[in-house]
């Protein structure tokens, strides 16, 4: 199919990949798509607005690596990177193309056997489970560590942090990233469930409110 091809090049990931998302979130005829903006005028707006956040994982991992490295937040030693809540993987992938052995640990199985095929061909090493739970001389060490868009979700976020310290090598570093639960478009809708008002709620109310 043209238009798989199309977004594969476009968004810098596989066709299998771009073929899984379709699958699972385009519900409207795309029959006479073959670029993204036909695609965008073929679907509803909730369609393409799901499957562009799940096509754009890998660009927006370059993104986010592109920023480290104006900020010279990666250490120019760096060799092993860990991506917490890896997600789609595209982060992952990211750090991956930029010559890190990088590994990237996701609670759902679901995300990671997406994030498996955003990697295609790639050598990232991807896992399922909790880190926390995850045995750290099996993981090792790191020296460049993200947890983006996680702590938010954590119950125990003391004992996160103190494993993060745990596998960073002396030297390395660790971006630690989170919304900003204050903004005046999060308490409008949330970026997860976009529930208004929900991220003024505190963790355990939230949940309930789900």
């Amino acid at each position: 199919m043209a238009l798989i091809r199309t977004l594969a090049g476009y968004f810098q990931t596989s066709e299998k990949f771009v073929g899984e998302v379709l699958k699972r979130r385009i519900r409207s005829n795309i029959e006479s798509a073959h670029n993204l903006a036909s695609l965008k005028s073929s679907v509803t707006a909730h369609e393409y607005k799901s499957a562009h956040y799940m096509l754009n994982s890998t660009l927006r991992g370059k993104k986010f690596v592109e920023w480290a490295k104006k900020h010279s937040i990666i250490p120019q030693s760096a060799r092993r990177a860990l991506d917490i809540g890896a997600g789609y993987g595209g982060l992952t992938a990211a750090l991956n193309d930029e010559g890190l052995a990088s590994v990237g640990v996701e609670l759902e199985r679901s995300y990671v056997d997406m994030a498996r095929m955003n990697l295609e061909g790639k050598s990232a090493d991807l896992r399922v489970g909790d880190i926390l739970q995850m045995n750290p001389t099996e993981l090792g060490t790191f020296d460049f560590i993200t947890c983006i868009a996680v702590i938010e979700h954590v119950n125990d976020v003391e004992s996160l942090l103190r494993r993060i310290s745990d596998l960073l090598n002396p030297g390395g570093a660790v971006v630690l990233q989170s919304p900003n639960h204050r903004a005046i478009q999060n308490v409008i809708g949330d970026i997860h469930h976009r529930i208004f008002g929900v991220q003024l709620l505190s963790y355990s109310a939230a949940r309930r409110s789900q």
